[in-house]
Formats: C-alpha cells, sequence, structure tokens
C-alpha cells in the first residue's frame, strides 16, 4: 500500500508540475479510484459520505486498513494450518513458550499494539509528562475534585497539585516550573501532555519559556502511557491507605498526597530497584520520619455521643484505629444503640476510665473489656436490656452531624 500511494503522489505531482489544476477532491477521488474490489468495503463507505475526507486523512485510513487486512489473513492461514496439519502446530507452539498463537492475541485485540520507548533521559527535568486525574466521585474534605500529576521521566519522581477545577491547571504548572527549576538549577526542557483544553492554555507561556511542547493524538491514551500507569498506582495506595485507616472517602486528597510520597520513596522496578528520591536528590531517603497514616496517636480522651431518632437498632461500630491508640486513656461512649467491641485481646492497650451508656449492652462485654484493656482501672456501664432482635450496623465514621467528638 506504501508504494501504491507512492506511486500514485507521483503522478498527481506530475500533472500538477505539467500545470494541470487539480483539486482535493480528484486527488482522493484518482487514489480511490485504483483500489482493487478488495477494497469495496472501504471506498463506498467514503464516497457516499457529503464531506470528503482530505488527502492525508485517506493516505492514514488506508495504510490502517492494509494492517487490518495482513493481521486477519495472518490470523486465517494460522487457523488452517492448525486444523489441518498438527505438525505445524506442534512447530509453531515449540517457539512460543506460552503456547499461544499470534492469532489468538490479534483475534481479541481492538487496536494495533503499541511498542515501549526506548528513549533513555539521562537528566532530570529534560521531559516532564503531565496529566489532570478527575473529577473524582467525592469532593475531598477541603472542596478539590482533581488533581494534577507531573512526572519526571529520568528519575520517575512524581508531584501532584491537588485542584478544584481544571481552569487551575495553568496556575498549578507555573508554580510548579518556578519551583523546581530553583531548587535543582535546571531548566524544563519538554513538556508531554494529552490534547486536553486545560494544557493547551499553557502554549503561550511554553513558547514564551522555550520549552517544546508534545501531546499525544486524540483518543491514544497509550501515547501518554507513562503518566496514565501512575495515575492507577497512586490511586490504588491512596484508596488503601484510606481503607487501612478506616477514613471515609472525604479524605481522599490527604491519602494521595501520602501515597505520592511513599511511592517517591519506593524502589522502582523502571529504575531497576532504584529509588526516585534518590535519583533526583542523589542521596538515601529518611525512613524515620514515616508514620501510620490513620488516626493521631496523641489522643488521650475521647467521647463519642451517637443518637439517632428511630425505632431500629443499631449496632456502633468503631473504627480499627482507635481500637489500637497506644495513648487513649479515657474513652466515654453515650448512645440509644448496641456497642460492638471485639473478642480481642489488643483493645485499648493504654485504655484506664472507660464510660459507657447503651440501650443494650452484650452479654459478654464485661469480659470483653477485661480480656481487652491490660490496664483499665475505672469501668462504669449503664444500659436498658431490650428484646434480642436483628440490628443494624451503624458505621460512626460514614455519618457526619450525628458524632460528635
Amino acid at each position: 500500500m506504501s508504494d501504491y500511494l507512492m506511486k500514485k503522489k507521483s503522478l498527481i505531482d506530475a500533472l500538477m508540475y505539467s500545470g494541470s489544476v487539480v483539486s482535493e477532491d480528484d486527488k482522493v477521488g484518482y487514489i480511490l479510484g485504483g483500489l482493487g474490489p478488495e477494497y469495496d468495503a472501504f471506498v463506498i463507505p467514503i464516497t457516499s459520505m457529503p464531506d470528503c475526507y482530505s488527502l492525508p486523512d485517506i493516505n492514514a485510513l488506508l495504510l490502517t486498513h492494509e494492517a487490518r487486512i495482513d493481521q486477519h489473513h495472518s490470523s486465517e492461514s494460522l487457523t488452517v494450518n492448525m486444523a489441518t496439519n498438527t505438525q505445524g502446530f506442534n512447530h509453531f507452539k515449540s517457539n512460543n513458550n506460552t503456547g499461544y498463537g499470534r492469532g489468538n492475541f490479534q483475534g481479541k485485540s481492538h487496536k494495533l499494539p503499541f511498542h515501549s520507548s526506548k528513549t533513555v533521559y539521562k537528566t532530570p527535568l529534560t521531559l516532564i509528562v503531565a496529566d489532570v486525574w478527575g473529577p473524582a466521585p467525592i469532593a475531598s474534605s477541603k472542596g478539590y475534585k482533581y488533581y494534577l500529576s507531573l512526572m519526571d521521566a529520568c528519575t520517575r519522581y512524581t508531584w501532584i497539585c491537588l485542584l478544584k477545577s481544571k481552569s487551575e491547571v495553568r496556575q498549578a504548572f507555573l508554580l510548579f516550573k518556578a519551583q523546581v527549576e530553583l531548587q535543582f538549577d535546571s531548566k524544563i526542557k519538554i513538556l508531554q501532555s494529552d490534547c486536553g483544553k486545560e494544557f493547551l492554555v499553557l502554549t503561550a507561556d511554553l513558547q514564551a519559556s522555550g520549552i517544546l511542547f508534545r501531546q499525544s493524538c486524540p483518543y491514544v491514551h497509550e501515547q501518554n502511557g507513562l503518566i496514565e500507569r501512575k495515575h492507577r498506582h497512586l490511586v490504588e495506595t491512596g484508596l488503601t491507605l484510606l481503607a487501612q485507616a478506616s477514613l471515609p472517602m472525604m479524605y481522599w486528597d490527604e491519602a494521595f498526597l501520602a501515597a505520592v510520597y511513599l511511592i517517591n520513596r519506593m524502589p522502582s522496578s523502571a529504575l531497576g530497584g532504584q529509588v526516585p528520591f534518590q535519583k533526583l536528590y542523589h542521596t538515601d531517603p529518611d525512613y524515620s520520619s514515616l508514620k501510620v497514616f490513620g488516626l493521631e496517636r496523641k489522643v488521650r480522651k475521647l467521647n463519642i455521643r451517637v443518637f439517632i431518632d428511630d425505632d431500629e437498632l443499631w449496632v456502633v461500630r468503631l473504627p480499627q484505629s482507635i481500637f489500637t491508640c497506644n495513648t487513649l486513656v479515657e474513652l466515654c461512649i453515650l448512645s440509644d444503640f448496641v456497642s460492638d467491641i471485639p473478642d480481642s485481646t489488643k483493645c485499648f492497650p493504654s485504655l484506664k476510665l472507660l464510660y459507657i451508656s447503651i440501650t443494650n449492652p452484650d452479654d459478654d462485654l464485661l469480659q470483653k473489656l477485661f480480656r481487652s484493656c491490660p490496664v483499665l482501672e475505672d469501668l462504669s456501664i449503664h444500659g436498658d436490656l431490650v428484646s434480642n432482635e436483628d440490628v443494624l450496623i451503624f458505621d460512626i465514621m460514614g455519618v457526619h452531624g450525628f458524632l460528635l467528638l
């Protein structure tokens, strides 16, 4: 197909050099008219459209169509060979450790494969890859709905900037540019992003700074795959931190900031086991300052009051971080609900004073508390027994307005 297009282009150029007037529609018609009957499925839809494609568009579509035809023919020939010649199948299998034919993968693929980039960047800030994540399904506790992620292709070090709207991308990038260029005494040379409108507003600023601007093709996210994969890594790590700390989704902004901090200090397979922080700052990261993400461990007194005007019987389920807090000395729970305290010897390691006033205390509550609280000195329980009926689970960390701390 490439040779065919080159020949047609040469003939069209010859006509134009001879003084003939050749319109864009004439060029397209000249190329389509020379195609064989096997291209009817391609030619008929093109010629039936009211607005004709340009010549470069036709060339690109023909090359893509040709590649699909080649894949289809190779898949068919391989299938026939496998069905009629077991020797051919065994030969193919012996050259493929997985035992799957190429047609198996091509038959399930919906687009041509993308090859990994072989370009290696040797100095920081040579290429910065950027993308915007969002909108978040839940606005954060501070009103954020997006974040701008920026990654250095050399060190794989990542920065994120929390945003309330996409219109803040320009300001966030300019602040980031000023900071990193001053801190690392180097200039950003290339910025790569998708073709989103939030990045198009940076064109004038990038031109004024002499920064090259590379954008991926529309709907081809694989061309910006470096930062797309980092999104998944960051989001999964952040959600894991939220789940471990028993925190609601509204604190995703804090979790994502903690996640990117940890990722920058973890070994990366893309760097051959090196740490992004170490490669950027040329020094080992300090892990002594790391803390467990979640509830502040300096809490000494905690008062929980939960009341709902409802005939249903609920269960007060405390977050796991309260049970394991090693500084909590005094705990007071006032509610109309059953208290759910696990039967564990690791609960409330430093609790000395516990006051509970509930409607229906558990029959084994006293035994659980004495086994769980090794230093408990003062225990007071008040409650009214009710009929043992089905109860509903009530998570105090998920309801706001009824929880007073």
